[in-house]
């Protein structure tokens, strides 16, 4: 039998952080959400491979929309912030920058700033969305049989 944990022991931080397409951080998200702003845009150039575009298609390779939500402007992420080295940055997972990123921005909202903790345990719990199509689903599963 487990002894119950001490009560005095036991610790919350309850802080809330995000990034979203024209939101870079929590109050902006809420006031895009209150005010019902669209932060749904066209597909910006530099993203978008026209030759892959094609309305009336479902297959896994092309495009059917022109429009999105994009984040890249409030996706930056610096590297020496968290301990990281540019080069090993530079290899890592974009999402798992962002959540760093993300997570301390969390930290802040809660009244802890990252830089502030030392050594001490702390759990985050993130939420993390992503729309599945019929043709992301099928694009997965080729991945993953590969």
């Amino acid at each position: 039998m487990s002894r119950p944990a001490d009560p005095s022991r036991q610790v919350a931080i309850v802080g809330m952080a995000c990034i979203f397409p024209q939101a870079p951080d929590l109050a902006t998200y809420w006031h895009n959400i209150r005010t019902g702003h669209d932060a749904i845009t066209q597909v910006p150039p530099d993203r978008w491979e026209p030759l892959y575009y094609d309305p009336t298609s479902d297959a896994a390779d092309r495009l059917y929309c022109r429009r999105g939500g994009f984040v890249d402007r409030h996706a930056l992420f610096d590297p020496a912030a968290f301990g990281i080295m540019p080069v090993a940055a530079a290899a890592a997972e974009p999402d798992q920058l962002l959540t760093l990123k993300v997570a301390a921005m969390a930290l802040e909202d809660a009244g802890h700033p990252a830089n502030t903790l030392g050594d001490r345990t702390v759990g985050i719990v993130l939420g993390r969305g992503g729309y599945l199509s019929p043709s992301t689903t099928r694009l997965l599963q080729r991945v993953r049989g590969a």
